[in-house]
C-alpha cells in the first residue's frame, strides 16, 4: 500500500471529529448542531418539507442547534447570515441550482 494512501485514510476518518457540523438521533428526532462563532443567524433546509427555512436557536457561545422529525433519508444544508452553507458532510447531492446538497440517511 502506498503512503499517501494511509495519510489520507487517516484525514477522512478524523474529519468528522474537527467538523464543526454534527448531528444527535433521538427516539422520534434528529438534533443538528452548527458551530459557527461568527453566525449571526442561522437556518435550516431540508428535502422532507419542500426546503422550507427552519430557524435554528442558539444555545450556547458559538452552538447553534435545530431539531427536525426524524425520518430516514433527506438532503439538507443551512442558510447562515442569509447564505447557503454546506457543511462538510460524507455524502452529497447535486441540486436544481449548481449547488450541492447534504443527505442525512439513518442508515449511511
Amino acid at each position: 500500500m502506498k503512503p499517501w494512501l494511509i495519510y489520507l485514510g487517516v484525514a477522512v476518518f478524523f474529519i468528522p471529529a474537527c467538523s464543526v457540523h454534527y448531528y444527535k438521533i433521538n427516539d422520534d428526532s434528529i438534533s443538528f448542531y452548527l458551530k459557527d462563532k461568527d453566525a449571526k443567524d442561522v437556518h435550516f433546509q431540508y428535502s422532507y418539507d419542500g426546503f422550507e427555512c427552519h430557524e435554528a436557536q442558539k444555545i450556547k457561545g458559538d452552538t447553534w442547534k435545530i431539531i427536525v422529525p426524524s425520518v430516514n433519508e433527506f438532503s439538507y444544508f443551512y442558510m447562515v447570515d442569509g447564505k447557503v452553507y454546506v457543511p462538510p458532510c460524507l455524502f452529497t447531492e447535486h441540486d436544481d441550482f449548481g449547488n450541492e446538497n447534504c443527505i442525512f440517511s439513518e442508515g449511511m
